[in-house]
């Protein structure tokens, strides 16, 4: 669906290493699954190392790039066969890696929760909705246009009908197509035609 993506794009990772960051932080995981193994507290690390917390570890930082990737996946091994507690990951990104007027990305806080169908969708992500969506100052529901419907059943709690609630809860819809689109797609020949 694209929700780190979008995520890197709210946190003020410039273009051109989002693509990078992308791939590491997804570790092995193929695309089309979901890549958020436990709930992820992106926040810039203040310096040129990556660095991770979880549950009550201490904030460790990493020389190389590997070395964090090799940590990452670890830690996604223990989550996912239950030897990990059920706490949240904070990422440290490296500063070098946001754009040059980050500091008006600087107090957001993200909250990434496992993705539909992931493996721990029970375990983490309906408790800390509970938890989270009450407090936080934005929701932001990530959905493909397609699924739409789904959000006909989609409750937030303490929300009332949330859907009405625009400024504070916001849909993203991807794999969207308007007519006009359409319409240019069939005027191309079909040997031409992208898939």
């Amino acid at each position: 669906i694209g929700k780190t993506t979008l995520i890197l794009a709210l946190m003020g990772i410039a273009p051109n290493y989002r693509s990078r960051l992308y791939k590491v932080l997804r570790g092995d995981v193929a695309r089309g699954n979901s890549s958020t193994a436990a709930p992820i507290m992106y926040q810039n690390a203040g310096c040129d190392q990556y660095g991770m917390s979880y549950a009550s570890e201490e904030k460790h930082f990493f020389d190389t790039e590997q070395e964090f990737k090799q940590a990452l996946h670890k830690l996604r091994e223990r989550v996912e066969n239950g030897s990990a507690k059920r706490d949240i990951l904070h990422i440290y990104i490296p500063q070098q890696f946001y754009l040059s007027d980050a500091e008006k990305h600087a107090n957001i806080n993200i909250l990434d929760l496992p993705g539909d169908g992931s493996r721990n969708e029970a375990q983490f992500a309906e408790p800390l909705i509970r938890q989270y969506v009450a407090i936080a100052s934005v929701n932001i529901v990530a959905c493909k246009a397609n699924n739409m419907q789904s959000l006909e059943q989609l409750e937030l709690p303490e929300q009332g009908d949330w859907r009405y609630s625009d400024q504070r809860n916001i849909i993203v819809l991807t794999s969207a197509y308007d007519q006009e689109s359409i319409r240019r797609y069939f005027q191309i020949p079909p040997e031409q035609r992208k898939i």
